[in-house]
């Protein structure tokens, strides 16, 4: 079996050096110069290519029978691309969120079992939460972790969490998988999630999901401020904002909420 999966992952690797050279040293090469850059025999470089032409990596020219990159690279850099300059195109709902919240706010994505802070823009208060751009901090105990993960499917989600219990940071902090199961279902049915000084003590933290074109979660905005600026009572409101900015971010990068069917034609269809 490890044999197997090492095998296999030879062949991922040599397929990825075909593209490597056909990007440094195309535009296109015959099956002769591609087995001598990589250095194998011209055999192995063809079944990597018919596999590589199978799902449009590589493409053949008709006349000269060279090899070029395809157009499915283009369609993967071009979604790439716009994953890439979603923070530039967050960045005003950000600042809307801070004048609205007074709070620091941020912009997260999951990396593993934590979250990477993608983007920050600090509060001008003078007692504020000091967040750094490219900060990491563990996603089952913060607001901006809890909104992504509770979005993923559940075996991903106990493969990135892992066995055992969770690390403990507070008093407050969730500590086994299933009452983190739970946590996040109440996230996902409120729409935001919430840290109540779970990471540390004294601060809290509100985040809700962003959404790309296809719908699926891609990142957090949130607020992180001094506790006794966020009193439960003041949370809801505190929450709208950070829904009203998750979602018109969401919007920014193509995401449209399903358009339900009304209610009373649900009504009309089951009585006939």
């Amino acid at each position: 079996m490890q044999s197997d999966t090492r095998y296999k992952v030879q062949v991922i690797d040599r397929a990825l050096a075909i593209v490597e050279v056909l990007a440094a040293e195309g535009p296109a090469l015959t099956l002769a110069e591609l087995a001598a850059r990589i250095e194998l025999p011209k055999s192995t470089v063809l079944r990597l290519l018919n596999v590589l032409q199978q799902h449009r990596f590589v493409e053949r020219e008709p006349r000269s029978g060279d090899y070029r990159l395809g157009l499915k690279l283009v369609e993967l850099g071009s979604a790439a691309s716009a994953q890439l300059d979603f923070v530039e195109r967050a960045r005003p709902w950000l600042r809307r969120l801070l004048d609205a919240t007074g709070e620091t706010v941020f912009l997260s994505v999951l990396d593993g079992a934590e979250v990477l802070a993608v983007e920050r823009i600090e509060s001008p208060r003078t007692v504020r939460v000091p967040l750094s751009a490219g900060g990491r901090t563990p996603s089952h105990c913060t607001a901006n972790g809890k909104a992504l993960l509770a979005y993923l499917p559940e075996g991903e989600l106990e493969a990135r969490l892992g066995p055992g219990r969770l690390r403990a940071y507070t008093r407050n902090t969730i500590t086994t998988t299933g009452a983190l199961k739970n946590e996040l279902r109440r996230v996902r049915a409120l729409g935001y999630a919430v840290d109540r000084e779970e990471m540390e003590e004294g601060l809290k933290c509100v985040a809700a999901p962003i959404r790309n074109m296809s719908g699926a979660v891609i990142a957090s905005a949130g607020i992180l401020g001094p506790a006794f600026r966020l009193p439960e009572r003041k949370l809801p409101a505190v929450a709208a904002e950070v829904v009203k900015a998750a979602e018109a971010i969401s919007a920014e990068l193509g995401f449209r909420e399903p358009a339900s069917p009304p209610q009373s034609r649900g009504r009309k269809g089951a009585v006939a």
